[in-house]
């Protein structure tokens, strides 16, 4: 269960932080895709009796089976087995799911080097992962990018997205922002929300295509609509603001509530263009204790979250080029209470002759 109250910590308070709710949980990432999507399991007997016999589609059938307990017991042991056996036969999916199960990176870089070798689009994704991060391979930009491209030309749309990162980045390859455009319009085409989000700031921005806010905020709510954080809380501040849609307060509360599960910590209010920090504290300050304009709230192990620079008076911390607050906030798998706040340098002068205030502060509990 999370809660979240605020309480002003200005003498002037002129900011405002909202930080989103948040969860101290993580996800599960090593899981094979189906195999195959197309067949419909009825009796595991007759799956076992054919997979036996080396039928390699039964025993993938069979292995999925224990992964996802479907008709058996999970059993990750059982599942590691019968893909083997059709990994042995060389089928690129058999080695593409062991890739995925293997603990150790090099090993996994291993099985997915062998999928990959025979066009498995997703292997090809994820070992240029692996190359991207010197994860259990030697770290190579340019064969990432090639890896991405021979899984994007195959309609991979996770890989679309990828390269368009790396040409957006020009990492691997030349920079190359309308080309970055591209991938991720074939990629958003076909739904990944991170895709149809990178595009929506590239209308918002007009980087590598002509700037349309209006557009922005359409693949924003496809984005938003699948759950993505980041475009809920993008949406609810274009509401806010009134950029490409008719300003609506109340909508953009709603969307920034949503945005609730990798957690975003937004200042509303600042200076045009200043600069803020974003920080957590172990403890609220019990004390009036003035600080610039304001007064600090957050206390005790604090934890400089990081340095945003404010676009249209608005700074966000917590978007996926950010480490993750319940990563750099060392938040414990048990979850507690946290403190945040955000300190903004503004020249105008208030109650004092210092050139920068407090927002209010925010008080979160974290779930496990």
């Amino acid at each position: 269960m999370l809660s979240i109250s605020h309480r002003h910590g200005g003498v002037r308070c002129l900011a405002t932080l909202v930080l989103l709710a948040l969860s101290a949980c993580g996800t599960d990432p090593r899981a094979p895709e189906p195999l195959p999507k197309d067949v419909a399991v009825t009796n595991a007997s007759e799956v076992r009796a054919l997979a036996e016999r080396g039928d390699v589609e039964s025993q993938l059938v069979l292995a999925s089976m224990y992964f996802d307990g479907q008709g058996v017991p999970r059993d990750e042991a059982e599942a590691r087995k019968w893909f083997a056996l059709a990994a042995e036969r060389h089928d690129p999916r058999g080695q593409y799911a062991l890739g995925v199960m293997a603990r150790d990176p090099v090993e996994s870089a291993r099985w997915h080097a062998l999928a990959a070798e025979q066009g498995h689009a997703s292997a090809q994704r994820a070992l240029a992962i692996a190359r991207l991060a010197g994860n259990g391979v030697a770290e190579d930009a340019s064969e990432a990018a090639r890896l991405l491209r021979l899984a994007a030309d195959r309609g991979d749309a996770e890989s679309q997205f990828l390269l368009g990162m790396l040409c957006a980045e020009g990492r691997g390859v030349e920079r190359d922002e309308a080309l970055a455009v591209r991938w991720w319009t074939t990629a958003s085409d076909r739904g990944p929300a991170q895709a149809q989000r990178n595009l929506a700031n590239a209308y918002a921005k007009g980087r590598g295509v002509s700037a349309d806010p209006a557009r922005a905020v359409a693949l924003n709510r496809l984005a938003a609509d699948q759950g993505l954080a980041e475009a809920q809380a993008d949406l609810g501040l274009a509401y806010i603001q009134g950029r490409g849609v008719d300003a609506d307060p109340a909508e953009g509360a709603r969307w920034l509530a949503l945005a609730a599960e990798r957690g975003v910590a937004i200042a509303q209010g600042l200076p045009a263009t200043t600069t803020c920090l974003f920080f957590q504290g172990n403890a609220p300050v019990t004390t009036t204790s003035f600080f610039g304009d304001g007064a600090r709230c957050a206390g005790s192990g604090i934890v400089r979250l990081g340095t945003k620079t404010a676009s249209a008076g608005v700074a966000a911390y917590g978007y996926p080029a950010d480490i993750p607050i319940l990563t750099r906030g060392l938040i414990p798998v048990g979850g507690g209470w946290r403190y945040y706040q955000a300190w903004y340098r503004n020249a105008a002068v208030f109650c004092t002759n210092s050139t920068f205030n407090m927002s209010n502060a925010a008080a979160l509990l974290w779930s496990p």
